[in-house]
């Protein structure tokens, strides 16, 4: 039996575009702190606490089972975290993980408004926005003084700290491009883990400050689901041509390259491509089950079957055997009519539902 135990809580610090903070960004659900008080939510919310205490049992918490999906096949978050961290400071974080905002460029179809400013147009346009939305961005820019304060001070309690910059697309934000820049010249790169996760679209935003010499470290963790024109629908906005040429700059520039891929019903078909792409580029694939939405979700899944032999790497079969676990009733018709609501706005997706 796996054991949970997890550093991740103790060691990290994850903080969404309002600038709220939670549990972990693998978790479902997630614990959302109540307010914007870093201090309250590390060492005084009671939720937070619980959470720690529940990786010291025997079994994975419910919420913490996209880790144990991957690590039937190698590693996952939490077993990274453990291997980077084997003995915690729980006092103040060492690790930061920040979305900065929800600015970007692409409209991947299992992402949502929050995190891209694309998707916000486009459901804008179609009058299709949740009820009471409210665009992060202001409020992040308003929080953002003192966040960098609370960043900063990781630096007074540990030798090196990790800052892992989320989106939106961190390469496409000036205020990320700014605050990189902050820190080369005001003496904290050398002492800055750094991790970026991108869309691989806009790397030469980054070209001043992204040098694995100038950093004490560099990862950089690029999404990609399908290859070449399915790549190009399913994140939908990009282009093939960039995306590659993102993946050779990266693995010139920073000290370790992996690439993500978010597996929903969407990119099944794709899964073996894109292993196949890393093999390539002789880079790590590590592939994340989505959870929600859950009409995207292998597990959830209700429709027709998947046909996926012969599967040209039999350690992807495992992924095949998620489909129609804990099918939710009516999931694959939602998933039809979620993608028809764009069809003025978007091209038609492919023949693959």
């Amino acid at each position: 039996m796996m054991k949970p135990f997890c550093v991740i809580p103790f060691v990290r610090a994850f903080v969404l575009s309002d600038g709220r903070y939670r549990n972990c960004c693998a978790t479902d659900p997630e614990i959302i702190s109540e307010s914007t008080n870093f201090v309250h939510w590390w060492s005084q919310d009671q939720r937070l606490e619980d959470f720690r205490k529940e990786l010291a049992t025997e079994n994975f918490p419910a919420a913490c089972q996209s880790c144990r999906i991957q690590e039937l096949s190698g590693e996952s978050f939490r077993t990274n975290s453990n291997r980077l961290n084997p003995t915690i400071n729980p006092v103040y974080p060492r690790e930061w993980s920040i979305n900065f905002g929800n600015t970007c460029n692409l409209s991947c179809w299992t992402c949502n408004e929050q995190f891209s400013s694309t998707i916000e147009a486009h459901k804008r346009t179609l009058t299709i926005l949740p009820v009471g939305y409210q665009n992060p961005n202001a409020e992040f820019e308003r929080l953002w003084p003192a966040l960098r304060d609370n960043i900063l001070k990781s630096y007074d309690y540990h030798d090196d700290v990790t800052i892992s910059i989320l989106g939106g697309e961190p390469t496409y934000n000036p205020m990320v491009i700014e605050f990189l820049e902050w820190l080369l010249d005001n003496g904290y790169s050398k002492r800055t883990k750094l991790e970026i996760t991108t869309n691989g679209t806009k790397n030469k935003k980054l070209m001043r400050g992204l040098d694995k010499n100038d950093w004490k470290y560099i990862y950089v963790a690029i999404s990609i689901d399908a290859v070449g024109e399915r790549a190009e629908w399913i994140r939908y906005g990009s282009r093939w041509e960039d995306v590659n040429s993102s993946v050779d700059y990266y693995i010139t520039h920073a000290n370790y390259v992996e690439l993500h891929c978010t597996l929903s019903v969407l990119n099944i078909w794709d899964l073996p491509d894109v292993a196949g792409y890393a093999d390539s580029k002789n880079i790590n694939m590590v592939v994340i089950p989505v959870q929600q939405p859950d009409y995207m979700s292998l597990m959830s899944w209700d429709g027709n079957d998947f046909d996926l032999n012969p599967v040209r790497y039999q350690d992807l079969q495992q992924y095949v055997g998620l489909i129609g676990t804990n099918p939710v009733p009516g999931s694959a018709q939602r998933l039809k009519d979620y993608i028809a609501q764009f069809a003025t706005i978007r091209k038609p997706q492919p023949n693959y539902i």
